[in-house]
């Protein structure tokens, strides 16, 4: 399996387990700030730690070592960051001040062989862009994750202690990272329903540790936004996921994520994060079990040079509605008999109705915005009967159930013919090749 495929969310389970984040902090090196006493505070799982101080050097050794755990599903525990930070402690004289920091998300540690990264030189960044946008030095470090009762494995004899080529960068071909631009553009979403009224909401872009919104739309629940989100960060970016929150208010009301890993590739001749524009479906943050609307938006990546007087936050930027080519649309009806149900569980005693829907589409018969109000996707009453005392059948005879649902889904079938096309290709030069 390649480490791609491990961080795929649908191969994830809910199921709990002890999780362990270990954390080395070695030594730094090239701190901007000359013979600096220094301390450093790793932050994962909620938790803090430090290392103790060393005194006037700018190129100090720590050798200390740090264990986070927690009971924790998988999938949430790559969602989480690990966050590293360079201090120079308070004294007498002066106040706290920060040199540099660097975060990733177990994501990353997770992508990795063995899930861990050995011997690594961590850039250190400056906390805002205000502060500067270069290297503020260079922090050597041991990060793993692990289950409970499992062994981390051991560091590799390091031949040398160069930064160049041992810098803490995701699994890839890239040697060296860079200051970047990332452009999202959000266009618009829909189905989006909050109880009995139109919902009033906002998009949230985060990776990174970088967090950007949208302004909010009001009153609909088809939302245009039509604006950009530019976020600067270097890349390769220290996440694997790029998260797309929807909110209604200060609600969360849908979660999904763009793993970096599907929009990219950091071959020699690969290429920047590109996405869309193309939809983006969202379901209950507390699973896949129901939709909760769609969202339009595309990602461009753009390296750039910022000087130290041109630093600009996060910015949020109009644009004019997407001109890009979509799909079009098609109206399909489904029909679908219900010719029997058993084994049901006790509670279903009495009547019972079937019911059926595709995306929001029962949502929508309920407000009214469906473009046909003939479907009927909730079946009469059935009568249910006892098989034995823990499960019951439904009585269903000669005359059967029948839903209906009509509903406008883009047509992806020149995308099928053409993969079907390619694939009879392949198939016809690997049985040529066989047979020759």
């Amino acid at each position: 399996m390649s480490c791609r495929n491990l961080i795929d969310i649908q191969q994830l389970t809910n199921l709990k387990q002890t999780y362990l984040i270990t954390v080395a902090i070695l030594e730094g090196r090239y701190y901007v700030w000359p013979n600096m006493d220094s301390v450093v505070i790793v932050q994962a799982l909620g938790k803090k730690e430090k290392t103790a101080v060393v005194k006037n050097s700018d190129c100090p050794y720590y050798n200390e070592y740090f264990t986070f755990d927690k009971k924790i599903a998988l999938h949430d525990l790559l969602n989480t960051e690990v966050i590293v930070t360079v201090i120079q402690p308070k004294s007498i004289f002066r106040k706290r001040k920060i040199l540099g920091l660097f975060r990733l998300d177990v994501a990353t540690i997770w992508a990795e062989p063995e899930h861990q990264f050995f011997n690594k030189w961590a850039v250190l960044n400056a906390p805002t862009n205000k502060e500067g946008c270069g290297s503020r030095g260079f922090l050597k470090v041991n990060l793993t994750v692990i289950t409970k009762n499992v062994s981390p494995g051991l560091p590799p004899v390091q031949e040398d202690n160069e930064i160049e080529g041992n810098l803490l960068l995701p699994h890839s071909r890239v040697s060296e990272r860079f200051r970047a631009k990332f452009e999202f553009d959000i266009f618009r979403a829909e189905h989006l329903y909050d109880k009995k009224k139109p919902p009033s909401s906002h998009v949230v872009i985060a990776f990174g540790g970088n967090m950007a919104k949208t302004s909010v739309r009001k009153n609909t629940s088809f939302p245009e936004f039509n604006e950009r989100i530019v976020i600067h960060d270097m890349y390769p970016v220290l996440c694997h996921r790029i998260h797309v929150r929807i909110y209604f208010g200060s609600n969360l009301y849908a979660e999904d994520f763009l793993p970096l890993s599907y929009v990219t590739s950091e071959d020699e001749e690969g290429f920047l994060p590109k996405f869309g524009p193309a939809f983006l479906h969202m379901y209950d943050t507390a699973g896949m079990e129901e939709y909760k609307g769609s969202i339009l938006f595309s990602l461009r990546t753009k390296a750039e040079v910022v000087s130290v007087e041109d630093k600009e936050k996060n910015e949020v930027i109009p644009i004019s509605p997407s001109t890009g080519r979509l799909l079009p649309k098609v109206i399909l009806k489904f029909f679908i008999v219900i010719f029997e149900s058993s084994a049901l569980d006790k509670r279903f005693d009495g009547k019972i109705s079937y019911r059926v829907s595709i995306g929001n589409t029962d949502k929508e018969e309920e407000y009214g915005s469906s473009q046909n109000s003939i479907n009927k996707y909730i079946s009469d009453k059935i009568d249910v009967r006892k098989i034995n005392r823990n499960s019951y059948y439904s009585v269903i005879r000669e005359r059967k159930p029948l839903l209906t649902l009509s509903v406008d889904l883009m047509d992806f079938r020149k995308r099928l013919y053409n993969l079907n096309m390619l694939e009879k290709i392949y198939d016809d030069l690997v049985n040529i090749n066989i047979c020759t």
